[in-house]
């Protein structure tokens, strides 16, 4: 089980390292504009009984999702 999940960690690491310089090159150049506030609405639970904490982790990944 271990072995599998450092192979798993290694798989994931070469996968990331092929795909992040392009995924980057491709953000700095607008190429996904159009996806911003795709994900609004995709969190049903209320902003009324999410903490501050939770809204700032959520902020990291979905940038402005609660404003």
């Amino acid at each position: 089980v271990v072995a599998n999940l450092r192979q798993n960690v290694d798989n994931a690491k070469k996968l990331l390292s092929e795909i992040l310089p392009d995924l980057e090159k491709a953000l700095k150049e607008g190429k996904f504009a159009y996806l911003k506030g795709s994900m609004k609405n995709s969190c049903i639970t209320d902003k009324r009984v999410i903490t501050e904490k939770a809204i700032r982790k959520i902020n990291y990944v979905l940038p402005g999702y609660y404003d």
